[in-house]
């Protein structure tokens, strides 16, 4: 297929040259009627190039090899993701609120509205728990080239960086989560919670990813295609086919003197 392709891309190089060089000679022609006077409303002559139609023969020969093809089963990796992005939520949530709570003794109002607010039971969790769910995955879709090797796997390095990075974001800057750090009481820095957050996590990542791959093999049919003449001679008449091309390029009879010129 590439001599295929190599012969219409000189063919296509060589139409696209040849109309160029007649535009630049109907460009010409326009600055001579110009030297000799006004030419006005009048029509400069121009060169396009019409149709083509081509009728290239092309033989096929080891057309009963196959070839194994590997490549990425993204409806089965989407499927995973999914459910991978909610159960991580759900984990995040639950780990980020026990680290802060297991050093910070929540016992002022505001705290305790905050605990309320965020137990699984509450409509406010389930909202948090969308979101960030639904975070997690959309990143996830948007780092697929960076979280996945070449082989179909899932690197458990990169997504606990980008888990973490999504945590910092979308997670930790919430107003009610960012207010809790900033009470009197609380004795547990944001950098403790997101280590802590890394520690939980990696395990958890290593187990949900361990196990599974991605990757899926496709049996494609391949064939050697010969378009040289002396290879064409040695080929049997049956192996023999065409294949037709019509090009149709625009007008470009871009040359006309504007009626508006100058006298």
């Amino acid at each position: 297929m590439a001599e295929f392709n190599k012969i219409i891309s000189t063919l296509l190089n060589d139409v696209i040259q040849a109309q160029h060089e007649a535009n630049l000679y109907a460009g010409s022609l326009r600055n001579e009627y110009r030297e000799g006077g006004k030419a006005n409303g009048f029509t400069l002559p121009y060169a396009t190039i019409g149709n083509i139609e081509l009728n290239l023969k092309y033989g096929i020969e080891n057309a009963e090899s196959q070839r194994e093809q590997v490549e990425t089963d993204y409806q089965k990796l989407y499927s995973f993701l999914k459910n991978f992005s909610h159960q991580t939520a759900k984990v995040t949530i639950a780990g980020i609120i026990s680290s802060i709570k297991a050093v910070d003794v929540a016992t002022d109002g505001e705290a305790q509205r905050i605990w309320v607010l965020l137990s699984e039971e509450s409509k406010e969790y389930r909202k948090l728990l969308t979101y960030l769910s639904r975070r997690i995955y959309s990143r996830l879709i948007s780092g697929i080239g960076v979280v996945l090797d070449g082989q179909g796997s899932l690197l458990t390095e990169p997504l606990v960086t980008l888990l973490c990075s999504i945590i910092r974001s979308d997670f930790l800057c919430l107003p009610d989560i960012e207010g809790l750090f900033n009470r009197k009481k609380s004795r547990q820095s944001r950098e403790e919670v997101e280590n802590n957050a890394v520690s939980m996590l990696r395990p958890f990542v290593e187990e949900q990813v361990s196990g599974y791959n991605f990757s899926t093999k496709r049996i494609v049919p391949t064939a050697d295609v010969i378009v040289d003449s002396a290879g064409l001679e040695k080929v049997p008449a049956e192996c023999i086919h065409s294949i037709r091309l019509k090009l149709s390029l625009p007008d470009s009879s871009n040359y006309v003197e504007p009626h508006n010129e100058k006298q």
